[in-house]
């Protein structure tokens, strides 16, 4: 491990090593024109020439093209659209469909119970004489 100085404010601080000096970057107490030495350098230098790899900056990316940004907007409202109208396509047909079973199935109920009601009453009908249930049931 090295044993590396500092230089702030013309005065001497270390020696540290380089986990520390790392640390104190990221935490911005020491920047890349802080000057340093360890064994082996002639004279002192910036942290930014010792340790390049602590300064390494990341470029952003550039800002998106705003022609794209709209094209997917309107894809996105195209989509929304046609959700729209598949619902309502759905929505239509739902409603048809119970007016119609409201309308005509009540009608045959009706009819089913009136029919069920006389014969339950009247077991013993022209068409049937002699007729109880176990007749109906069993032949």
């Amino acid at each position: 491990m090295k044993e590396i100085f500092l230089l702030i404010n013309n005065q001497k601080y270390g020696p540290y090593n380089e986990t520390q000096i790392e640390k104190w970057i990221e935490d911005g107490r020491v920047n890349k024109n802080t000057m340093c030495w360890y064994s082996g350098l002639n004279e002192w230098e910036q942290l930014g020439d010792v340790f390049p790899q602590y300064f390494q900056t990341v470029e952003p990316p550039p800002p998106p093209d705003p022609k794209a940004n709209s094209e997917a907007q309107k894809g996105a409202k195209g989509c929304c659209f046609g959700c729209l109208i598949a619902f309502l396509i759905v929505l239509t047909i739902l409603i048809i469909s119970g007016y119609l079973i409201y309308k005509y199935g009540k009608t045959y109920y009706y009819q089913f119970e009136k029919e069920y009601r006389y014969n339950s009453l009247n077991l013993n009908t022209p068409y049937r004489k002699n007729c109880n249930f176990t007749n109906i049931f069993y032949g």
